[in-house]
């Protein structure tokens, strides 16, 4: 009974902050909704998350029931926290203080995209300029494979010649030799025909 009279104190005492007129029924449900936070840590963030549409049930720490308690299904995301709020005492120069940041976050996020912007411009001339370059290169690599195969045909072409002039060059020997044995025996004829 301790902890309901604590719980009936604070839900009083939360209505009276933000200037609430609640009704008997209202501050016994908002004093259950926080019994039952106190006692069990799902309840405590149901509260928490700010979607509750029902009061909760304390049960000891059991369970709470919170089928039907939040305004989202149990397996959707988990809603972002909610800003904490307070008493403006000046709307207006807390509106203006709100725009004054808003307008420099506005810039700041601008700023970031117009480098971003540079940045990614930056990078596709780089990538451009190097897909040419990489292009030149593949154009240059099949023109030099081109006169690769050229000589390679050229040089088996000049190996198949030599072969074959290799093969021809004992017969151009066997013709070299008579034809020195013919020029030899023709200086002794002559040689013989010379006075003494």
């Amino acid at each position: 009974m301790a902890a309901r009279t604590l719980a009936d104190e604070a839900a009083a005492a939360i209505a009276e902050e933000h200037g609430v007129k609640a009704s008997r029924r209202v501050l016994d449900d908002v004093a259950a909704t926080l019994q039952a936070a106190m006692g069990v840590a799902d309840a405590a963030s149901a509260v928490r998350s700010g979607l509750l549409v029902r009061a909760l049930e304390p049960v000891g720490f059991d369970p709470v029931d919170l089928e039907g308690a939040l305004a989202l299904d149990a397996d959707a995301p988990a809603a972002p926290p909610r800003p904490r709020l307070r008493v403006v005492k000046d709307p207006d120069a807390e509106l203006a203080r709100a725009r004054a940041e808003a307008d420099e976050a506005l810039a700041h996020a601008r700023a970031r995209l117009d480098e971003a912007e540079e940045a990614h411009r930056t990078h596709e001339e780089s990538v451009a300029s190097v897909r040419a370059d990489r292009d030149e290169q593949i154009d240059e690599v099949r023109w030099l494979e081109t006169e690769l195969a050229g000589a390679k045909r050229r040089l088996d072409d000049a190996e198949a010649e030599l072969r074959a002039v290799g093969r021809d060059a004992p017969r151009f020997e066997r013709e070299l030799e008579k034809a020195a044995d013919a020029v030899a025996r023709a200086e002794e004829r002559r040689a013989r025909l010379d006075p003494e």
